[in-house]
């Protein structure tokens, strides 16, 4: 009977091993993760690509779609996908929703994953109702005040440092250089467009002592300090290019880029800009904190955090976490921050800070001083909005939501005041959330 029951088992064993081979001769059917990304840029496409592609060869059997779309086309739609088992697994995504998104129950906790990279700041981890860990920070920006060092020094002007001094110099900086009776340099670029006018606002308003809301989630953007910061940012607009309805973040960054204005507030994807439309400049760059308003205690810096996050509803969860891991190994790491938007994409592994051969990347090495400097201010000055606003499941929509971003553009097109425009959104949001 024994002989008889090994003699079973063997033969299904033989079975399993021939269809095995059977299956890999005739093409089995291949894992498939799905990978969401917002990023158009074409040599961040390319960089997700190679990495893509290095872990199918890793992993043979495995396939990765890469997904593209937008943030706010794709979260109304998360709960009935998840439902439905037809969500991405792994997304590349904003941190100040990951709370909201968590409570719901839409996110699967990566706190192993976390304690295996090991070399990531718990800070900069999303805050959560059950403090599970359901995101992993990859890059951080640093949003920065770049402005040109020859045109401060011809002018004998010293960099900024409170709100007042910033209108000075930026009107001292808004001149005619022909003689023609028009201004063909200006003090400063503001992006006036919508959705990106808001969070170009929002260093300013913090570095006023303004908040969107208060510890209790209610709506708080209704103060004078956000009236003074909105009224400074009003100021700033005079001193820059027509158009300040309409100027974007590009729009911004290549006003700079070539040589219209002297200053900017931005993150680092300026640098591959000024590559692109006028590299000679880059010795007259240089990047400092941006100022405090006269109602603010310290310099507070949107350094705007991205991460992964992982889907309940995958079925593959230990794949999808290895496909995390093997992004943010060495190899890959290196490759994502020098060729991906490089001077942008800044480090959140602590490892990183001196690693020499970051830094001797030719990418980095003709930017090193911003780089370092802008690591710094991020590092000392800088929060995002899932720090400020801890499991806050209002503030991601709020922010970037077109009824706040509409009015700031109203706004910098001088339709409404800076009061109207305060109290305006402060009503909307308290009616579209049912808080106070």
């Amino acid at each position: 009977m024994k002989k008889s029951l090994l003699i079973s088992l063997a033969g299904v064993l033989a079975l399993l091993v021939v269809s095995v081979f059977a299956l890999s001769a005739f093409g089995a059917e291949a894992v498939k993760l799905k990978y969401f990304s917002p990023e158009t840029d074409p040599t961040s496409v390319e960089i997700d690509k190679t990495i893509i592609q290095r872990f199918e060869s890793a992993h043979p059997g495995v396939k990765v779609e890469l997904i593209h779309g937008g943030f706010d086309d794709l979260l109304p739609m998360l709960p009935s996908m998840v439902k439905a088992g037809t969500a991405p697994d792994i997304a590349f995504f904003g941190p100040r929703y990951v709370a909201g998104l968590a409570a719901q129950g839409l996110l699967l906790p990566l706190d192993d994953l976390f304690e295996e990279i090991g070399d990531i700041p718990r800070n900069l981890i999303s805050p959560t109702e059950d403090e599970r860990i359901y995101d992993i920070p990859i890059l951080m920006e640093s949003e920065v005040l770049y402005y040109r060092k020859d045109l401060f020094e011809k002018a004998g002007l010293k960099v900024p440092s409170t709100f007042e001094e910033w209108i000075d110099v930026a009107k001292s900086l808004t001149v005619d250089l022909d003689g023609d009776g028009q201004f063909d340099r200006w003090g400063m670029a503001i992006q006036g467009k919508a959705p990106e006018n808001a969070v170009r606002f929002t260093g300013v308003l913090w570095s006023n002592g303004g908040d969107y809301f208060d510890q209790d989630w209610n709506v708080a953007i209704e103060s004078p300090q956000a009236i003074e910061a909105l009224k400074t940012w009003g100021e700033l607009a005079q001193y820059a290019p027509p158009g300040v309805p309409t100027t974007g973040n590009f729009e911004a960054a290549t006003q700079f880029a070539q040589d219209l204005v002297a200053m900017v507030k931005y993150p680092g994807r300026i640098l591959t800009i000024i590559d692109r439309y006028n590299p000679d400049m880059a010795p007259n760059v240089a990047v400092a904190i941006p100022p405090v308003g006269p109602s603010g205690e310290k310099p507070v810096v949107w350094s705007p955090l991205n991460d992964f996050i992982v889907f309940a509803s995958t079925k593959h969860p230990s794949l999808a976490k290895e496909f995390i891991k093997f992004y943010l190994s060495d190899e890959q790491y290196f490759l994502f921050l020098t060729k991906s938007v490089p001077g942008h994409n800044l480090p959140v592994r602590t490892s990183w800070l001196e690693k020499k051969e970051y830094f001797e990347a030719p990418e980095i090495a003709r930017w090193v001083g911003v780089v370092k400097e802008s690591l710094r201010i991020a590092f000392e000055y800088g929060t995002d909005f899932h720090i400020r606003y801890p499991r806050n499941p209002y503030v991601g929509r709020a922010v970037s939501g077109p009824v706040w971003t509409g009015l700031l553009n109203s706004f910098l097109a001088r339709q409404i005041s800076a009061e109207e425009a305060i109290a305006e959104v402060a009503k909307a949001w308290r009616e579209e959330f049912g808080i106070k």
